[in-house]
């Protein structure tokens, strides 16, 4: 029955508020007191069967147990004024508080100042004068993290003597195992003895898995002005895990050497009093240092909840804080829209106590807003298209405070062989209308090895779309035009379709033959666009003996041309291009010949007249069942009977390929850009880059 009761004190709990030191302000009092454990026997010898637990006389709080006297050595002995009920208010409006008193206990002249304190444990003495002995052993069940302890109290010590009083605080998880007894040894085991858990040197043997977790043990022998003080104690942890138990000590008494207890008046009894009030653990909620970047921010204070880095944009990489509080723990929220860090410290109660938090804010400087558009990017130097780069990012970025737009092309190059690096125009000015946004910018940047150069910007943003144009001048390179919009493939192979109108980068594969070849395409270009030498003819009229073909350097969308190669392609072409997806072809009718564009692949021509060169002479022959044409390609229809073999008079004559010239000489003359002349005729054979040949500047892929 014994063990059964001693188990059950070791294992309470608090029910309410188990973060909380219960009773804290001494109001509730038991009527009826627990019981201490008498390590020694009856009459007061050494045994393995020691008294055991008896009822304390007098009150307590509730909660708490107290040291009032009740032991029987060879006499029976009781006590009950080392732990009694003060009051600091009235008796109409009480505010009660714990006197403790140590006490003299014994019979005539026998007998010693027994200490006075209140604990969560038991209470354990060893009733024999010269080996007079005690303590505490267990405590309540407890998970929390407590940073502190605090409570009022006033220190009343015998007249001319001082002697310490404790506030003792410990947390373990675990059982350990000890004995008790006597001064110097006992032979009674019991569990979580306070020594052993503290690792005292008296503790003797210690056993089991008991792990101290954290423990202040705060001494003092007067209090301010003799008069209540508040004071706070550290707790101090040794470990991060959880405790599983607690105890609290709070001794009038010297509460490890019994020796050192100040004998007090033997005719009133009375020792040093320590009276108490108010006893709580504190949680700590805050931060003892934020930094940034690697530097505590300016004017940082714990008790100071605010601050301003409103010229730094926020990096969640470069902040970072130290909390106060054991079992305290921070969460970090940014709010993008206000720029405004949010740092919310809570302390280890604050599931029993919503107050138990501190936020932090720190305002910063509101990130740009970042929109990346993905197209193709197609670029012209000194006249000549370079192959497209497809899906190239470019970022429009929305600065704030104060509001400006910048364009951003990261990593640009003209060529394989010639990176530029970035492409940024700030403060760009910002136009809205007819859900269009237009931003347009002028900038001169750096670029190359130290070339200035002022680059000029214009860019549309249509929803998610994004067309751009750039225009840099490079001094010994020429103008460089580099246009962005969405890709479009077209291929001779394959049916052309397109659903919307808008800006594209086209990329044409087709092989075009050495000389005439019929052509058409949804979007205006010129003959300069589609190489070096490259000619087109318009058809302008037709008589009885011939269809007319005259010279044109612009030309128009969906309308039929014949364009001659000086040499058959294998290479796409790139052109930057508007497109009208609702435009219909621009057939061009002479008479009684219509000359037809076709964007349809392996377009039947059973019928219908295609262009070939007879004996060196170009004339349209009528088409059979087996007959195709390919997609940009062009054809003639004609109800004449004397359509089929009709001559076609190519700038005034009816000529085959070998009568015409194309512009090239094979002494022409080629240099580079510093004017050194490199090679004559042919630009076969030369590394890539730009060069001057007849006066114009041409780009070798």
């Amino acid at each position: 029955m014994k063990k059964f009761l001693i188990i059950s004190l070791l294992t309470c709990t608090f029910t309410a508020q188990a973060q909380y030191l219960p009773n804290k302000g001494f109001e509730n009092w038991k009527t009826s007191c627990g019981s201490s454990y008498q390590a020694s026997t009856t009459i007061g010898g050494e045994s393995a069967n020691p008294a055991g637990l008896r009822q304390r006389p007098g009150i307590e709080p509730e909660d708490w147990n107290g040291t009032n006297v009740n032991q029987k050595v060879l006499i029976e002995a009781k006590e009950p004024n080392l732990v009694t009920k003060g009051n600091r208010g009235t008796e109409s409006e009480p505010n009660f508080y714990a006197k403790l008193t140590n006490y003299w206990v014994g019979a005539g002249s026998i007998g010693a100042t027994a200490p006075a304190y209140l604990t969560f444990g038991t209470p354990w003495s060893y009733a024999a004068a010269k080996d007079q002995d005690g303590g505490t052993f267990g405590g309540v069940s407890f998970t929390y993290k407590p940073d502190a302890i605090k409570g009022l109290f006033k220190r009343e010590n015998v007249s001319g003597k001082s002697e310490k009083a404790h506030i003792i605080v410990y947390l373990w998880r675990g059982t350990s195992s000890s004995q008790i007894g006597k001064l110097g040894g006992g032979k009674v085991t019991q569990e979580d003895v306070d020594r052993a858990i503290l690792s005292k040197p008296n503790a003797g043997t210690i056993g089991g898995d008991g792990q101290l977790i954290a423990s202040c043990d705060h001494e003092f022998s007067t209090t301010e002005n003799d008069d209540w003080e508040e004071i706070e104690v550290p707790i101090v942890y040794e470990s991060n895990e959880a405790p599983t138990k607690m105890n609290v000590v709070i001794s009038s008494a010297d509460y490890w050497t019994r020796s050192n207890i100040v004998e007090g008046n033997k005719d009133n009894k009375l020792g040093s009093i320590l009276n108490v009030d108010d006893v709580q653990f504190v949680y700590y909620h805050a931060l003892t240092d934020l930094k940034y970047d690697g530097t505590t921010i300016s004017g940082f204070d714990e008790a100071t909840t605010s601050y301003d880095m409103s010229t730094v944009v926020y990096d969640a990489s470069k902040l970072s804080y130290t909390v106060k509080g054991a079992g305290a723990s921070a969460e970090t929220s940014y709010d993008a829209n206000t720029a405004v860090l949010t740092i919310t410290v809570k302390g280890n109660d604050y599931e029993a106590n919503n107050k138990s938090v501190t936020v932090y804010t720190i305002k910063f400087k509101k990130a740009p807003e970042v929109t990346s558009y993905t197209n193709s990017l197609l670029v012209n130097v000194a006249g000549g298209n370079v192959p497209a780069q497809e899906n190239t990012v470019i970022k429009m970025i929305r600065n704030f405070e104060p509001e400006s737009y910048s364009f951003l092309l990261e990593d640009f190059s003209l060529t394989e062989d010639l990176p530029i690096g970035d492409i940024q125009i700030d403060n760009l000015t910002r136009t809205e209308k007819d859900g269009k946004v237009s931003y347009t910018g002028k900038q001169t940047i750096t670029i190359l090895e130290n070339m200035d150069v002022e680059v000029t910007v214009s860019a549309t943003v249509t929803g998610n779309n994004m067309t751009a144009h750039i225009y840099i001048p490079v001094e010994g390179v020429g103008d460089v035009n580099v246009d962005y919009a969405p890709a479009l493939n077209i291929s001779s192979d394959k049916t052309l379709s397109v659903t919307q109108s808008g800006d594209y980068i086209v990329t044409l594969n087709r092989n075009f033959k050495k000389g005439w070849n019929t052509f058409a395409l949804p979007f205006a270009t010129t003959s300069a666009a589609l190489g070096e030498g490259v000619k087109a003819q318009a058809f302008i009229s037709a008589s009885e003996a011939e269809l007319n073909f005259n010279i044109t350097e612009n030309l128009e969308a969906n309308t039929p041309y014949l364009v001659y190669f000086p040499e058959a392609t294998v290479e796409p072409l790139y052109f930057a291009a508007t497109v009208d997806a609702a435009a219909t072809a621009n057939d061009v009718a002479h008479g009684s010949y219509t000359f037809k564009c076709n964007y349809e692949a392996d377009f039947s021509m059973n019928g219908k007249y295609g262009v070939a060169e007879i004996d060196g002479v170009q004339k349209i022959m009528l088409g059979t069942a087996g007959s195709t044409l390919l997609a940009t390609g062009a054809y003639f229809t004609s109800d004449s009977a004397k359509a089929n073999g009709m001559k076609i008079n190519i700038g005034g004559q009816t000529t085959g390929i070998g009568s015409l010239t194309d512009g090239k000489s094979a002494d022409e003359a080629v240099y580079n850009l510093q004017g050194i002349k490199v090679t004559s005729g042919s630009l076969s054979g030369l590394s890539k880059g730009v060069y001057v040949k007849n006066g114009r500047k041409v780009i070798v892929k």
